[in-house]
């Protein structure tokens, strides 16, 4: 049995080692963008970041930058008392008006 916890332990200590390291490139990658101005293309080109850690990593920014503006959002929609029907019917509304 304990054979079978300590497997499982470092099965779960290798996991978050793992989350880490992807973090700290994301994080990485997006100072160097910020700082030296580069596209993700240009970041990944001088990493030699290739195939589907690309994917991986491209994904990864994008949620982080969708979560970001979520939260920007909700504030900011809290702070000028926007409801979520507000929203909604603002969202209908563009939407309506792209498809003319």
């Amino acid at each position: 049995m304990g054979e079978v916890f300590e497997k499982l332990a470092n099965k779960y200590a290798d996991a978050i080692a793992r989350e880490r390291v992807e973090q700290t490139k994301i994080k990485i990658i997006k100072n160097i963008m910020k700082n030296m101005k580069w596209s993700l293309e240009d970041v990944f080109n001088v990493l030699e970041i290739k195939g589907e850690e690309r994917e991986i990593i491209a994904k990864q920014l994008q949620n982080y930058e969708f979560d970001k503006l979520m939260k920007y959002s909700q504030k900011w929609a809290k702070e000028v008392s926007m409801t979520e029907a507000d929203i909604s019917e603002a969202i209908t509304s563009v939407r309506k008006k792209r498809k003319t």
